[in-house]
C-alpha cells in the first residue's frame, strides 16, 4: 500500500458522492447567510443568489474530489503493477484493460484546466449576479445617484481553492 493510504479519500470515504450527500453538504460546503442590515426584499434576492453560489461551490468540490480519486486510483494501479511484477504474475486481461488501452473513457480535466474553468465559472456567475443585484436595487428604488460601494459584501464571489493536493502529503 502507498504511504499514508489511510488518508486517501477512497479509504476514508469522505467524498461528497459517498452515501447520502445531503447529510454532509452543509458541513463540506457551507452556505453564507445574508448580512443582518440587509433589507428583507434584498435578503430574498441574496438567498436565491446564494443557492446558485452554493450549487457552484458544491459542483467544484465534487470535481476536485473526482480528480483526487483518479490520482489515488492511478497510484494504486502502479502499486498493483509493481506487486504483480515482483511476484512474476502477468497482468490479468479484462474488459476494463481493453477500454483503458483504447482510451474510451473520459479522464477528468488536468488540474490546471480544472482550476481555470472553475475560475471562469466563478467570475461569470459573479458578473451575472452583480448585474441582477444592481437591477434589483433599481427596481426597489434603493439605488442612490452613485453606484453602491458594498456590492461585494452583498454579492460575494465564489472563492476557488487553487491550493489543494491531489494526494496526501508524505
Amino acid at each position: 500500500m502507498p504511504n499514508r493510504f489511510e488518508e486517501y479519500l477512497m479509504h476514508r470515504k469522505t467524498y461528497l458522492l459517498h452515501r447520502d450527500p445531503q447529510a454532509k453538504i452543509n458541513l463540506a460546503v457551507p452556505k453564507m447567510t445574508p448580512p443582518e442590515d440587509l433589507n428583507p426584499v434584498l435578503k430574498e434576492n441574496f438567498d436565491a443568489q446564494e443557492n446558485k453560489r452554493h450549487s457552484l461551490r458544491l459542483r467544484h468540490q465534487i470535481e476536485r474530489e473526482k480528480l483526487m480519486l483518479a490520482a489515488e486510483q492511478e497510484v494504486l494501479r502502479v502499486y498493483g503493477r509493481g506487486a504483480r511484477a515482483m511476484a512474476n504474475q502477468t497482468t490479468p486481461f479484462s474488459a476494463c484493460m481493453v477500454l483503458n488501452d483504447m482510451e474510451v473513457y473520459n479522464m477528468p480535466d488536468p488540474l490546471e484546466d480544472l482550476l481555470k474553468r472553475h475560475q471562469h465559472e466563478a467570475m461569470s456567475l459573479y458578473a451575472v449576479q452583480k448585474l441582477e443585484w444592481e437591477v434589483k436595487l433599481q427596481e426597489t428604488k434603493m439605488w442612490d445617484k452613485k453606484k453602491p460601494q458594498n456590492i461585494s459584501r452583498h454579492v460575494p464571489m465564489v472563492e476557488i481553492d487553487r491550493d489543494f493536493d491531489l494526494l496526501p502529503k508524505s
